[in-house]
Order: C-alpha cells, then sequence, then structure tokens
C-alpha cells in the first residue's frame, strides 16, 4: 500500500509539473499606418498553425503584407504584419479582428 500511495504521488506531481508548464502561444502584430498596433494572441495549440493560418488570410487580400517572423524557442513564434497603402487602418484592423476570431485568438489595439 505504502509503495502505491509513493507512485500514485509521483505520478500526480509529474502530471502536475506537465501541466503547469507555459504552451508556447504565437501572436501576429500588425502595424497600422494610423501609428497604433494591432495584435492578435493565439494561446490555443497549434498556435504556430493559427498564426500562419491569420496571416496567410491577411496576405490573401493585398491590402496587407506580412514580412516578418520570428520564432521563439519555447515553440511559438511572431508573425510581423504592415498596413499596405491602398488599406485603411480600420479595415485593416477588422480583417485581423476577423481572422483571430475564426481562430479563437485575443485581439486587441494599443
Amino acid at each position: 500500500m505504502k509503495s502505491f500511495t509513493t507512485l500514485l504521488a509521483f505520478t500526480l506531481f509529474a502530471l502536475n509539473t506537465v501541466l503547469s508548464a507555459p504552451m508556447p502561444s504565437s501572436s501576429v502584430v500588425l502595424q497600422l499606418k494610423n501609428g497604433r498596433t494591432a495584435r492578435c494572441d493565439l494561446p490555443q495549440q497549434p498556435s504556430r498553425d493559427r498564426a500562419d493560418m491569420v496571416s496567410s488570410k491577411l496576405v490573401a487580400t493585398y491590402l496587407v503584407a506580412c514580412p516578418g517572423v520570428q520564432e521563439h524557442s519555447a515553440g511559438g513564434k511572431t508573425v510581423t504584419c504592415e498596413q499596405s497603402q491602398l488599406a485603411d487602418a480600420e479595415v485593416a484592423n477588422s480583417m485581423l479582428r476577423d481572422a483571430c476570431a475564426t481562430h479563437q485568438g485575443s485581439h486587441s489595439v494599443a
């Protein structure tokens, strides 16, 4: 019985350690022409794939370019995008908000 209790305690400790570790998250950052920055944070896995899908949706409109990608050692990434001269800041922000919501992200503007 004592060995079972010890094994159970060790298993619960190991599970707690694994489950409490931060999951790698990714984000898409959009620089708007009005000086503000719109951001889509994607904490849910697979966040790297979701960041690619969000940025691809923006680039497909031809109103946003995403020239920069920074890979994180923890497994996530940050995709940096820029509003084109043809797009209005509100339109670009709205596109990011919609793409972010589609992929269960959290949208913010600073």
